[in-house]
């Protein structure tokens, strides 16, 4: 084995080592991106429900001052309440008694 012979290879082990280091940095720059994209996603998710929920109770508000402001839609809206709730009901208590 001459000197050639052994500066070739270990000029080839240098670049198999720079190649795994290349490999290495750049797939843990990918997980890095990936979670900072991930926590990025959940964070606007989480303000989009946020905002969903305020239009839902704001939406509730409304409702209610309208309901307030009109007393027969009132009494309509309670009675069809009632009316859900107890076909609701009923509708549980025969699947009860179905399965029982």
């Amino acid at each position: 084995m001459s000197f050639v012979d052994v500066s070739e290879i270990a000029r080839n082990i240098g670049l198999v080592i720079l190649a795994a280091a290349g490999i290495w940095f750049t797939s843990r720059q990918y997980v890095r991106a990936r979670r900072r994209d991930e926590f990025a996603l959940f964070a606007k998710a989480s303000e989009m429900m946020r905002s969903a929920n305020a239009d839902v109770q704001f939406d509730g508000y409304l409702m209610m001052r309208y309901l307030e402001a009109s007393p027969d839609v009132a009494e309509l809206a309670k009675a069809a309440a009632a009316d859900y709730i107890e076909a609701v009901d009923t509708d549980m208590v025969e699947r009860i008694e179905e399965a029982t």
